[in-house]
């Protein structure tokens, strides 16, 4: 966990001096992957929004049968 965090750090303080180096705007790094913050039984339902006029479709078919 403590390495984890080392890591984390050292990478911030890299980037941040790449930033300096460069004089641009630089990009933040990512966090190190930690294995006990796998996130277990999530379920994930659809692949994305629904168009706006299927919404409305639905929700009039909804009405009709209720």
């Amino acid at each position: 966990m403590i390495l984890a965090d080392l890591f984390d750090m050292l990478s911030m303080i890299n980037a941040q001096l790449r930033v300096i180096a460069s004089h641009k705007r630089g990009q933040p790094p990512k966090p190190y992957k930690r294995p006990w913050d796998k996130k277990k039984n999530i379920q994930h339902y659809g692949s994305g929004a629904l168009p706006a006029n299927e919404m409305r479709e639905w929700i009039k078919q909804r009405q009709k049968a209720g």
